[in-house]
């Protein structure tokens, strides 16, 4: 039940994946979004507000608009995700196999 950012954080923290790329913040408000349709309809409330910080997109009672570009946003957003998560995980636990 921890927030995405403590997730980043965790990530950071134990894969050493660096989450400083702009592409994490895309991927909190993705998340945000899937959060407010499953559990709020996908009408914006102060939870998706909070979560998804300054990449928000809209106002609180408003439908969450999810269009064909957002989903093919959300599809190239989460392979570059997956491809850093894959680069800094393969290089840092490599890293340590080899050393030892």
């Amino acid at each position: 039940y921890a927030t995405p950012k403590a997730y980043l954080e965790c990530l950071n923290k134990i894969g050493g994946v660096d989450t400083s790329d702009p592409v994490f913040e895309d991927y909190l408000e993705i998340k945000s979004a899937r959060d407010v349709i499953i559990h709020n309809s996908g009408i914006i409330n102060d939870v998706y507000l909070s979560k998804a910080d300054n990449k928000k997109r809209g106002k609180i009672g408003e439908q969450l608009k999810i269009d064909d570009q957002y989903f093919n946003r959300c599809i190239a957003t989460l392979k570059r995700l997956s491809g850093i998560i894959r680069r800094d995980i393969d290089r840092n636990f490599q890293e340590k196999s080899s050393s030892s």
